[in-house]
């Protein structure tokens, strides 16, 4: 889980971080997925868990990799919260 105030604080002082997002949400949910499995299954029980957690109000929104680079932009905006927190602290 990362709240808001993570997304802010990375895209303000550690480079080449962007919000995902279109729109500010309180809390974001950063979740990697992997099978043994055919790709195209996980694939598709992604979306569906996705689309179960929209008609639930689980979910507002989502943001789902297409590639590595992807995959990777998103978690580096999780791995330098820390650092990001540092900085901020500084100024």
């Amino acid at each position: 889980m990362i709240p808001r105030i993570g997304i802010e604080l990375t895209t303000r002082h550690i480079p080449g971080i962007k919000d995902p997002f279109t729109q500010p949400y309180e809390w974001h949910i950063l979740c990697e997925v992997t099978s043994s499995r055919s790709a195209d299954r996980l694939e598709d029980v992604l979306t569906e868990s996705l689309a179960a957690a929209f008609e639930t109000n689980l979910a507002l929104d989502a943001v789902v990799a297409q590639s590595d680079r992807e995959r990777q932009a998103l978690w580096k905006i999780r791995e330098t919260i820390p650092e990001a927190q540092r900085i901020d602290g500084q100024a």
